[in-house]
């Protein structure tokens, strides 16, 4: 993507975000703070499982075993 169109979608989300706030009581802002801070925290945690996952999947290749039966005569 091209990184000044993602400049403008953040600061567009960053306008967003204000717009409802200014909607909200102020004793609601402090609220909305705690959802915000805990939600990027859910969202670090699942990157790292994500990524943790991945690793554990390309760091242990399942190859297959074949078992054959052999006779001694």
């Amino acid at each position: 993507m091209n990184r000044e169109f993602i400049e403008k979608m953040i600061q567009a989300k960053k306008i967003e975000k204000e717009a409802v706030l200014s909607l909200l009581p102020k004793s609601m802002s402090g609220h909305m703070d705690v959802i915000e801070k805990e939600m990027k925290m859910m969202i670090m945690d699942l990157a790292k499982e994500c990524v943790a996952e991945s690793v554990r999947a390309a760091g242990d290749p399942e190859e297959e075993k074949k078992v054959r039966k052999v006779s001694i005569s």
